[in-house]
């Protein structure tokens, strides 16, 4: 096939009448023209420690037609004069999605602008339904949430294409533009905490983190495990503000500290349910009720401990939020007939409602949003809006296809049963069946309170009603109960800035940390360490440094020590090398292994006797 005839059949399918034309479309189109090849699926790695070859960034220039917007037009057509382009960089993300045929991807604007009508930014995602043929999960879970006041990433329906190696734009699917969390004042709006900022100033906010797994080159704090944050902590988080290289020692330092923020609010949990007033000095008790309604509500399966997002704004106790990634929600994934609270097998969850304040917020909260902007006709009539596009634009796919990857289509997963229709009046009703099972629910969550509902550990009152943990009363009469709390102000954007002086000292100047950098997921690479490049071990809480394994000297023990980076720590000849327990840990792992080696090679050669 030539060149010129794929010029010319496009030429000619641009002269159709738009609503035939199954290249126009009712959402904006965005056609990215990459300047090097984006990685094919059989891509190699490169030798460890490094990132999966999929998500290497290629340079793109982006392509957006929106002359419905701008001009007033019924379609935005493919091939449009009137468009607007922008420098970038592109790549696939995701991790259980990185190899789905319709990829996942995460656009860097080379400077901050409104794109396709949501406010300026650099960093963007492009989510693109699969196994969601509704299309529509991602879209009304943001909008849901953007209805308590507080922020939810921005979003935008758009048709994707993708130019390939002859510059053809081949048509990828509808796919959903969305902000991607990040902490400016456009999103999520937190103070400056930069190399401008004084001690105390850094120590005190903003900062946020998100619990995922570990990616390839992202900073994880090394927190103290202790009882506390074994019981309520959850894994090791992932430092999502501010960015990880701009960090001091003496920043870290304060973040891990036990006596940091994070940590007190999980000894709070353990020690403090007998002084349940306290809960505020260390949560926004409103935004992890309003996280948790979001989440029972979805029936979003991974919200608990996966893509869970906090930070802490500075002068500001610790927020949960915003919320993100929803295939798996609103009747899809292994949770779309529970009847059950999702909460239930997450400790620090569980926990918080054996606290009488936030359980009352949790009830009048819901029952409010309930009786407004999360009532049954405003979430049927968004949905009405949200699908009407589809169910225009579908009608130009071939008969009984239209979850087909042809243009006008919606390219979802292929064992798709029914129609369109069929795929979003089934997500409406599982949506507004979950609300109405919590309406009948969220009084009960009053109760009496022992092991099974509080986890066994440290002193709990015995009624989660009042302050006095021994009045029952909400048992029997709670509305006097849940209507006698007022709910917290939500925190708004905050534009300040840093106007303490920076301390001089080596120790607040910025540095890279290696017991804090990931190597990220390494599979069956069992032997290899989270952090230190894969061949070290740091140990918890401030000051730690890379105790190097394998005869490895750098100070993070890579082969050799990269030039750019600021040595933070002393090499593994340092004489407290052998004295962390993990070293040994890790000598009797790589003993074992040759034990096991040992006895396989005899098993296959009886006359084998020494490696």
């Amino acid at each position: 096939m030539s060149m010129r005839w794929l010029l010319s059949a496009l030429a000619a399918v641009a002269a159709m009448d738009p609503s035939a034309n199954p290249n126009c479309y009712l959402v904006p189109i965005l056609v990215i023209s990459p300047h090097t090849p984006l990685p094919a699926m059989n891509c190699v790695n490169k030798p460890f420690p490094a990132g999966d070859c999929m998500k290497e960034v290629v340079r793109a220039t982006l392509t957006t037609v929106d002359t419905i917007k701008t001009h007033g037009t019924e379609w935005n057509c493919l091939g449009d004069a009137d468009h607007v382009e922008y420098a970038s960089s592109v790549h696939y993300r995701g991790d259980s999605t990185l190899r789905l045929i319709k990829h996942q991807m995460a656009i860097k604007l080379d400077t901050p602008q409104s794109f396709l009508g949501l406010p300026a930014d650099t960093p963007w995602s492009l989510h693109g339904p699969y196994f969601d043929a509704s299309l529509l999960r991602n879209h009304v879970a943001h909008h849901i949430f953007r209805q308590t006041g507080r922020y939810s990433p921005r979003t935008q329906h758009i048709a994707l294409y993708i130019k390939n190696a002859a510059g053809v734009p081949e048509y990828k699917g509808f796919y959903l533009l969305l902000e991607t969390v990040s902490y400016g004042p456009n999103r999520v709006g937190l103070a400056e905490n930069t190399p401008n900022c004084s001690a105390s100033e850094r120590a005190n906010g903003g900062w946020a983190w998100l619990f995922d797994p570990l990616s390839y080159g992202a900073y994880s704090p090394n927190i103290v495990k202790n009882m506390y944050t074994n019981q309520f902590g959850g894994g090791r988080p992932l430092l999502t503000y501010p960015a990880g290289e701009t960090t001091s020692q003496a920043m870290r330092d304060a973040f891990v500290s036990p006596n940091g923020f994070l940590p007190q609010y999980h000894k709070y949990l353990w020690e403090g349910m007998l002084t349940p007033d306290r809960l505020e000095e260390h949560i926004d008790i409103g935004s992890f009720v309003d996280y948790m309604l979001h989440t029972e509500w979805s029936l979003n399966q991974d919200a608990y401990s996966r893509s869970m997002y906090y930070f802490k704004d500075r002068d500001h106790p610790i927020e949960a939020g915003p919320v993100w990634d929803f295939n798996l929600a609103f009747g899809a994934g292994a949770k779309a007939h529970a009847q059950n609270w999702l909460f239930q097998t997450h400790e620090a969850w569980k926990r918080l409602t054996c606290n009488y304040k936030f359980t009352s917020l949790l009830i009048a909260r819901w029952k409010a949003l309930r009786a407004g902007v999360w009532a049954d006709d405003k979430i049927e009539a968004f949905v009405t809006n949200a699908r009407a596009p589809f169910d225009k634009m579908l009608t130009k796919c071939p008969k009984n296809q239209w979850m087909s990857s042809q243009p006008s289509c919606a390219h979802v997963a292929l064992s798709t049963r029914g129609s369109y229709a069929d795929q979003v009046n089934a997500m409406v009703a599982s949506t507004l069946n979950r609300a109405r099972w919590m309406d009948a629910q969220i009084e009960k969550l009053y109760q009496p309170l022992n092991a099974r509902v509080c986890m066994g550990v440290g002193r709990i009152p015995k009624f989660n009603c009042g302050p006095d943990g021994n009045d029952a009363g909400c048992l029997s009469n709670p509305k006097p109960y849940y209507e006698n709390v007022k709910f917290p102000a939500i925190r708004g954007v905050n534009h300040a800035k840093c106007d303490g002086e920076a301390p001089k000292e080596a120790l607040h100047a910025p540095s890279v940390d290696p017991c804090w950098v990931t190597v990220g997921s390494y599979g069956r690479m069992w032997w290899l360490t989270p952090t230190c490049s894969g061949f070290g071990w740091c140990a918890q809480g401030p000051g730690a440094k890379c105790q190097c394994t394998a005869g490895r000297k750098t100070f993070d023990c890579s082969p050799n020590p990269p030039s750019h980076l600021i040595a933070i720590t002393a090499s593994s000849e340092d004489s407290t090398a052998m004295s962390n327990p993990l070293v040994w840990v890790g000598a009797a792992a790589a003993l074992t292994a040759v034990a096991v080696i040992i006895v396989i090679k005899r098993k296959r050669n009886p006359s084998y006797e020494t490696l």
